[in-house]
């Protein structure tokens, strides 16, 4: 009796330790509990973003993998998530965030992009270091009607994602007709970097060489400018 009882108890800690691994964070510092719902909403011709903050409660440094799963998805949108110094469409992240014991990750980031597609998305994000999940939390995407006039711009080219960034920006492309380039200025109007868009899919591009500040995204199909973002690097 004494045996199973222990075994019990074992078990009982293990799973409370578990648990207590990490915390998660809104940008103002609100408490995201495990299971909690973190909503976003805007138009469908906008890229819509999330962030949660992840704290390492632990007395040990982990490694941490992030991992989506889709409760209800609308069809035609597209996702990704950014984690580790990079951008994912994949359903994990392929790399590991290193998070010292008692630090806060703050890159981890949410793309949503509704192709001018109206309605609601839920998508479970989980944190996890080992073989299973330590906390997760649900996004609750709600797109509106856009303004006629950017549904064809949209649906070619996604805005630039995460924004603000320090080492990648990324745009999805959905849509290549001709010839596609971005340029990149600084706010006195100087090309910085000329990027030439040659396919479909996430294209990242390095802004890691750039000096922190303000800076200007001008993407050209063929002579024409059909879009044009703020960029902040950190």
């Amino acid at each position: 009796m004494r045996k199973i009882l222990l075994s019990v108890l074992f078990v009982a800690v293990s799973v409370f330790s578990f648990g207590q691994i990490f915390e998660m964070y809104t940008p103002e510092s609100e408490l995201v509990n495990e299971g909690d719902t973190v909503y976003c909403s805007g138009s469908a011709g906008d890229l819509l973003a999330g962030h949660v903050y992840v704290k390492n409660v632990s007395p040990n440094s982990q490694n941490v993998y992030t991992r989506k799963s889709y409760v209800s998805l609308l069809p035609g949108v597209i996702d990704a998530f950014c984690w580790a110094g990079s951008c994912y469409t994949s359903m994990v992240s392929p790399n590991y965030e290193i998070i010292d014991a008692g630090a806060t990750a703050t890159d981890f980031s949410t793309e949503y992009m509704p192709q001018d597609i109206v309605g609601i998305s839920v998508i479970r994000y989980a944190f996890f270091s080992g073989h299973g999940d330590s906390t997760w939390f649900f996004i609750k995407y709600t797109s509106f009607p856009t303004s006629v006039g950017s549904n064809d711009v949209n649906r070619m080219i996604s805005n630039p994602f995460p924004n603000p960034s320090s080492d990648n920006i990324n745009y999805y492309v959905s849509d290549l007709q001709g010839s596609m380039t971005i340029n990149i200025h600084n706010l006195t109007g100087q090309v910085i970097k000329t990027v030439v868009v040659q396919s479909t899919g996430l294209l990242q591009i390095e802004i890691k060489d750039l000096k922190a500040g303000v800076y200007i995204a001008e993407v050209k199909s063929g002579l024409r400018v059909i879009k044009t973002s703020r960029i902040i690097v950190r």
